[in-house]
């Protein structure tokens, strides 16, 4: 009898497994002259994209694609399918990661190091480790950050990448060229291996430090964590943070959805803790204000040099790299940095975008503070009059279907329901570079 009983179950689970492999697909959306249109112009559009960070946009012609964009007109319930295939077209175009050949640039080669590649079939179960160099005047090898930084690779299913500073200078990941090195490698290991955008991590040690902490403070919607150790955060070349003049702005309130893990040590000589050891009050103030974020693990370690506390960096793999990255907040609080104080140089990259709020012309220090209720945005604006802006929205962040009301400063600004836009997800893929922040729709104000 039992037996019997066994048997039915056993055949209907087959029977419904079979049912299920067999149920028909959603039907697509899109018609057939819909989808041409798309992928003619969203292929149009990634071939002008510059190939590498290194370079800027046409402005005329992006501005020209993107108009085009806006006028091509996309049937609600279509961001399921068009995802996937821009991501496709996107992938398409630009360099592979390949560490026997330097990257091109106006300021010289940029070679690296790649360590433990996934396969082609492989490579969306896998995430990212940036290890940056140490270093400063003429001194930092990228074998250094690999040394650090490769241990954990295998066991968390990590590709490791490690850039070679194209110049040797004092804080060489926050120029110009560093910094645009560092994302076009994020670019090109996306493009090459369809990893997984949600597990995307930086780290450094001393230079390399510092640089980690620039990137995740200035690109946090990049990062599922930082380890940033024994590094400074100056605005200029001091050794030394008194007050808020010296410390550099534009960093610390931006972590909010970066799990960090990081030390200092109290008689660090090369990269003294003051400016750390401030920014760590500074993230408790903000983390009481705040308690969905800043989630820091920083410790000042007594009587330690410029050297890796006993335990480390094995201790901080532990704690963060089993993490993803918070991709939809529905909290922001971003303070902008526009000049570029320290180290000295042009073309420093402008920071327009933000998760999902763009700036047009950002202004020094300005403090936005965002949150999604429901379907109302509200929007608090400091130093920045409250226009100037865009929203980005998305299933994950609204309801779609429904209207929304965006308020900034207290003023509406918006309410309606916003259609699906074709522009919206070429911009949002062209700024990230990201198959999961694909954002479908938009309001500017």
């Amino acid at each position: 009898m039992k037996r019997t009983a066994s048997m039915g179950v056993l055949t209907a689970c087959l029977l419904g497994g079979l049912a299920a492999s067999q149920a028909p697909k959603a039907a697509p959306v899109l018609d057939a002259a819909t989808r041409k249109a798309v992928e003619s112009l969203a292929t149009e559009f990634f071939k002008a994209r510059p190939a590498t960070r290194f370079e800027e946009w046409d402005s005329q012609k992006r501005t020209e694609l993107l108009k085009r964009a806006d006028a091509l007109s996309i049937p609600e319930g279509a961001t399921r399918e068009l995802r996937p295939l821009l991501w496709k077209i996107a992938r398409a175009h630009g360099p592979l990661l390949d560490g026997t050949k330097p990257l091109e640039s106006r300021w010289g080669k940029g070679a690296y190091d790649v360590v433990n590649p996934p396969s082609k079939t492989a490579g969306s179960q896998f995430g990212c480790l940036i290890g940056l160099h140490g270093g400063g005047e003429g001194a930092g090898d990228k074998g250094e950050a690999k040394g650090n930084w490769s241990t954990p690779l295998t066991k968390h299913k990590l590709l490791g990448i490690y850039p070679q500073a194209i110049r040797l200078v004092h804080d060489a990941w926050n120029t110009a060229e560093g910094e645009r090195f560092v994302l076009t490698l994020m670019d090109m290991a996306k493009r090459t291996y369809d990893l997984d955008p949600d597990r995307i991590f930086v780290a450094g040690f001393s230079m390399g430090g510092t640089g980690s902490w620039y990137l995740a403070g200035r690109y946090p919607q990049f990062f599922a964590g930082a380890m940033p150790f024994h590094g400074v955060i100056f605005a200029a070349d001091k050794y030394k943070v008194a007050d808020e003049k010296e410390f550099q702005h534009g960093l610390v309130p931006n972590v909010r959805h970066v799990p960090m893990y990081y030390t200092t040590g109290s008689v660090d000589a090369n990269c003294p803790p003051a400016s750390y050891v401030f920014a760590g009050k500074l993230l408790e103030k903000w983390r009481a204000k705040h308690t969905d974020g800043y989630d820091v693990n920083f410790r000042c370690v007594d009587g330690l040099a410029h050297a890796f506390p006993p335990g480390e960096p094995g201790k901080a793999f532990e704690w963060l790299l089993p993490r993803k990255r918070k991709t939809f907040p529905k909290t922001l609080t971003w303070e902008a940095q526009i000049e570029h104080v320290w180290p000295p140089g042009a073309d420093w990259p402008l920071v327009k975008d933000f998760y999902w709020l763009r700036c047009t012309e950002p202004t020094e220090k300005m403090c936005v503070e965002a949150v999604i209720e429901g379907q109302n945005i509200q929007i608090d604006v400091q130093r920045h009059a409250p226009t100037g802006f865009r929203v980005y929205l998305s299933p994950e962040l609204v309801d779609v279907a429904k209207p929304v009301t965006v308020l900034a400063n207290g003023e509406k600004k918006y309410e309606g329901t916003p259609a699906p836009s074709l522009a919206a997800m070429l911009e949002s893929l062209d700024v990230w570079y990201d198959r999961s922040r694909i954002l479908d729709r938009k309001v500017d104000f």
